[in-house]
This record gives structure tokens, C-alpha cells and sequence, in this order.
């Protein structure tokens, strides 16, 4: 996402991965991940950053991740930037040799004014 390039990010899942997204129905694999994400991409930079990140391995081919991510999303023709923080889970699983997000789940934070 921060290097615009929609290819290397759409690499990063399987062909048959699940995308679950805030506001956003379901990116269902590689194409829906495409068309989930080039949009942003063609008409924003983004700064991503990643905290509080746990992965823990299930044998050789399977693995799970969890944290928390702010992703800052400036116009490139100019104008304010958004940031948006949230938290994130996944699975990776490993498809031909390397390892790539089989689920892929992120949610905004709530905001400050949201009561339980």
C-alpha cells in the first residue's frame, strides 16, 4: 500500500482469500482484493503503521496474526489527509512457497462517543 503498487499487494494474498474490510463488502480473492484497494491507491498515498502485533504459527503451513494499525490517507491532489485506526486479525497460510493471507479482517476503532 505505501509504494501505490496494486500488483505487489494484491500478491500478498491467496487465490482464494477472504477480505473483510470497515464499510466494505467482502473482497473475495485476488480480484476482489484488486478492486477493494485500486481505487484508494490510484488517487491517495498511504502511510501504514502496524502496533501492538502477535503471529503465532499452527505447524509449517498456517499461521495467525493480530494488532492494531493507523492508516493515513492523503489525496494526491492535495487536500487533508485522513487517518483511520483500527485492529486487525488474519490468517496466512503458505501457496506456492511463500506465505500469504488466506483472511484478512480489519475494523475501525469506535469512536470515542460510542457507548457499550
Amino acid at each position: 500500500m505505501v509504494a501505490g503498487d496494486i500488483e505487489a499487494l494484491v500478491a500478498c494474498y491467496a487465490n482464494d482469500a477472504i477480505g473483510w474490510f470497515p464499510d466494505a463488502p467482502p473482497a473475495k480473492g485476488k480480484e476482489g482484493v484488486r478492486q477493494m484497494f485500486a481505487p484508494m491507491l490510484q488517487v491517495n498515498t498511504v502511510k501504514v503503521d502496524f502496533t501492538n502485533t502477535h503471529y503465532q504459527a499452527c505447524g509449517s503451513d498456517m499461521a495467525v496474526g493480530w494488532g492494531e494499525y493507523t492508516i493515513t490517507v492523503t489525496p494526491k491532489a492535495g487536500g487533508a489527509a485522513t487517518t483511520v485506526t483500527g485492529r486487525f486479525s488474519e490468517a496466512l497460510k503458505k501457496e506456492g512457497g511463500k506465505w500469504v493471507y488466506a483472511m484478512d479482517h480489519a475494523s475501525a476503532n469506535p469512536s470515542s462517543s460510542t457507548k457499550p
